[in-house]
């Protein structure tokens, strides 16, 4: 892709910035935000020269150790501007200069998928640490050149770059979740294994960043200003004193720093007096501002994941929503609801390996997903082929082995109740007014859009614990969250907090992966199971080579209650998925795969600490208040037959 498209789109970006109206300044001092921008600049041009240097050195010796040496100076360079960079250009960022070694679709292009091979830090350093010696200068000094001339334009462009000190807060905010989610997790150093020196760059930074800040803030809020200071010492000091990345504290760190920082930068960003984003804009990210820690559960906006009507939740909106979903009024032959494949005692699993067709005719392609926290995702389905949470019923309504019927069926029999019709009038009484009914196939998904949007739960115990509101969670679930966030890798694919592949810290790209799931749970001579996943979902830029066998990545919120694993159902417990990817996924029982993207090495963790991470994903159980089921449903007059219909369905 030409890096040729960004400065048309960076112009119109900054001509808002430079409008925006930041912290109040005497035109004799520099304010804090000037510093940055300045040690910002300044850093540019530094990582420009350290590039030419190793640049340099490739050409004119064959040591990769002082290779890797000097692209670790490289790495400390862009870990001190990351937290602008990331925030100033977040598309360059993840698709040019520090986005994941994988192929991608051009998300540019919109009829014909286009894949582009990746560039930039992650895959430098990927090849400096494991490609083959002979042939590291043959593949890294292309991407050195391509990395450079990046920085160079971004350098020229930038030369007049304006954040007020709202961005700066915003700024540092998303670098506490990227450095926690991404950095410490080792997502973002894939060959050097420099994930713990990363971060404490990163807060070292942070602490220069705000420093400015923290002395104005002394003058009248002494007690936070003092706060502030002591924790961003303290987590540098304690990255510091605890660089090894198998024996980290994460959780410690979260209670400690983590978590403090993110709540004491809103507060004093606020003390200060000093808008936030809703101030300026109408934009509702992902993210909610106001949040105060990683763990909360109204960290993740909810009106940014579905549409309007459904976000509002209003009660009798989701209570139309919730008949609706278990009554099988909706399927053809009336045997079959929404909670057929979804009950709620298993999590709205329903505990078979591929979920059964209507009249229990053989089952479906695929086991049924949870839908609690489903709603946090930009796609839907195991293949992603759904854009919107409310175009999921339309695979269900069309779907022979499924409703089997119509919209115009549907709402033909709705209509013939007058209880229903009561029950569209107050869910959607704006429609009162207006020519159109209140019952319609808008209303009918926006309802149950708006039930399934309400089965959110973040208050696992080790969500409490992990906010602190408690301090009790079991040692082993403590050990097995450190495993999974750190030597086990599971939060590069499943990152937090929804655990899910919702990438952080926007939060606004569902993942899919390649992990050789198999047909049939052997471990020797595996035969790998023919879905062919999002290569054949129906959205054309998916059909292409790399999305072969690709399944979306899966919440392991709940987990303990939703086995059957895996799109296919092929593992029954917890400790069979863990040694599935402890031996290497679909590479380590011997399937054969170009384009699997879970590392193939693997990660030798003994029984203890397997049982460690089951233990740490039980501890993610939450369903309170989701599983209660209506006592009954709507009548029909004139249908006797009908009000025979079982709540739930048949099966």
């Amino acid at each position: 892709m030409s890096s040729l498209r960004y400065p048309f789109v960076l112009a119109s970006v900054l001509a808002v910035l430079i409008t925006l109206s930041g912290f109040q300044q005497s035109s004799r001092h520099r304010s804090p935000a000037s510093d940055a921008i300045a040690s910002y600049q300044a850093s540019l041009l530094l990582m420009i020269s350290q590039i030419d240097s190793l640049e340099h050195q490739m050409k004119e010796d064959l040591n990769p150790e002082i290779w890797r040496n000097q692209f670790l100076r490289i790495r400390r360079t862009y870990k001190t501007i990351e937290y602008l960079v990331a925030y100033t250009q977040p598309e360059l960022t993840v698709q040019r200069l520090n986005g994941a070694p994988l192929p991608k679709v051009d998300p540019m292009e919109e009829n014909v998928p286009v894949v582009i091979n990746p560039v930039g830090i992650q895959v430098i350093d990927e090849a400096l640490y494991l490609e083959e010696e002979d042939h590291i200068a043959e593949a890294v000094l292309p991407l050195l050149a391509g990395l450079k001339r990046e920085l160079v334009q971004l350098e020229m462009f930038h030369r007049k770059l304006y954040l007020s000190d709202r961005q700066i807060f915003e700024a540092c905010r998303d670098e506490l979740i990227r450095v926690y989610t991404l950095g410490m997790t080792g997502f973002d150093t894939p060959g050097s294994g420099q994930a713990m020196e990363d971060a404490l760059i990163v807060f070292q930074q942070m602490e220069t960043t705000m420093s400015g800040y923290v002395a104005v803030l002394g003058n009248q809020h002494r007690n936070l200003s003092q706060t502030l200071q002591q924790k961003l010492a303290g987590a540098s000091l304690y990255l510091a004193d605890n660089q090894n990345f198998d024996t980290f504290d994460r959780l410690a760190f979260l209670r400690e720093y983590l978590d403090p920082l993110f709540a004491g930068l809103l507060d004093a960003q606020l003390a200060l007096d000093i808008e936030t984003m809703y101030e300026v804009s109408d934009y509702v990210p992902s993210l909610n501002y106001f949040a105060r820690n990683l763990f909360s559960d109204s960290l993740l906006q909810l009106s940014s994941y579905v549409g309007a009507e459904a976000s509002s939740q209003l009660p009798a909106m989701v209570k139309l929503g919730k008949l609706l979903f278990y009554d099988p009024i909706l399927s053809h032959d009336m045997s079959m609801s929404c909670a057929s494949c979804h009950h709620p005692g298993k999590a709205f699993t329903d505990g078979q390996r591929k979920s059964l067709a209507t009249g229990l005719q053989g089952t479906v392609d695929r086991n049924a997903p949870t839908l609690i926290n489903a709603v946090y995702s930009d796609r839907y389905f195991h293949d992603l082929r759904t854009f919107e949470l409310e175009m999921q019923i339309d695979h269900v309504v069309f779907e022979e082995r499924e409703f089997n019927t119509t919209y115009r069926a549907i709402l033909q029999r709705l209509s013939a109740s007058e209880e229903y019709l009561g029950l569209f009038a107050e869910a959607f009484p704006h429609y009162s007014n207006q020519e159109r009914p209140a019952l319609n196939t808008s209303t009918l998904k926006s309802a149950l859009a708006a039930y399934v949007a309400s089965l959110r739960g973040f208050n696992s115990p080790f969500d409490q614990y992990a906010r602190g509101e408690s301090n009790d969670l079991d040692e082993s679930a403590k050990r097995g969250y450190n495993l999974f966030m750190g030597k086990a890798v599971c939060g590069t694919c499943h990152f937090a907090p929804a655990f899910t592949g919702l990438v952080p810290p926007d939060y606004q790209d569902s993942e899919s992966e390649v992990i050789g799931v198999p047909e049939a749970p052997i471990w020797e001579g595996a035969t790998l199971d023919p879905d062919l996943g999002r290569r054949v979902n129906g959205v054309p830029l998916d059909a292409v080579d790399i999305h072969h066998h690709s399944f979306k990545t899966p919440t392991v919120r709940n987990i303990a209650l939703t086995a059957p694993y895996m799109h296919n159902g092929v593992y029954d417990s917890l400790e069979q998925i863990v040694r599935f990817y402890n031996i290497g996924g679909g590479a380590g029982i011997g399937i054969e795969m170009d384009n699997q993207t879970l590392p193939f090495d693997a990660l030798n963790l003994n029984s203890a600490e397997m049982q460690d991470i089951a233990s740490f994903m039980r501890s993610l159980t939450d369903t309170t208040g989701m599983t209660s089921v209506p006592s009954r449903l709507p009548s029909f007059e004139g249908h006797e037959e009908w009000n025979k219909r079982k709540i739930g369905g048949e099966y």
